[in-house]
């Protein structure tokens, strides 16, 4: 794998396809490597803060325009603020990987989760898209994964620079 810092991978695909989980996958995998891994979220319908509990959620839904909590060793916030993905991408250049989650739209190198019975085709901007997860067996010679690879993280991880070549084999 040769190293342009950071890598940037999209994950994306409709409710309930498994991004999550498989984004928690990729990112213990590549803890284990000892990699840098930066995770950025985006929830399209405006995330909930009323069900958190910690006091900065608390102190953040009685009105406080920013809120922070921190350690020695880590910290949170939450701010009233608009932003960009590009903002946090530039905030983590340090990292080896960013590992998107959501924004379909953008043109990052992306891979989109298929679940049969929710959705079987992208939806997803194509431009970027170098591969589909899927969850069921499917005979073709498109860019595909299966869902069930044990292996699935390893061979995204080593396919990581043909995936910033254009692919046109993809679903």
């Amino acid at each position: 794998m040769k190293q342009k810092k950071p890598y940037i991978l999209q994950v994306c695909g409709l409710k309930n396809t498994g991004k999550t989980k498989f984004i928690g996958e990729l990112v213990q995998y590549l803890h284990e490597k000892q990699y840098q891994v930066a995770v950025i979220k985006h929830d399209g319908h405006e995330f909930d803060t009323k069900h958190y509990t910690e006091d900065n959620f608390q102190h953040y839904n009685k009105g406080a325009d920013a809120s922070v909590v921190f350690s020695n060793g880590q910290w949170i916030c939450v701010k009233r603020e608009k932003t960009t993905l590009e903002h946090w991408i530039e905030r983590f250049q340090y990292m080896d990987f960013i590992i998107i989650e959501g924004c379909k739209q953008a043109n990052y190198p992306k891979v989109e989760m298929l679940r049969k019975g929710i959705n079987e085709t992208p939806v997803s901007n194509p431009e970027g898209r170098v591969a589909c997860i899927i969850d069921w067996n499917c005979d073709t010679k498109k860019m595909t994964y299966n869902r069930n690879d044990k292996e699935l993280c390893e061979k995204i991880i080593n396919n990581i620079d043909i995936f910033y070549k254009k692919q046109d084999d993809i679903l």
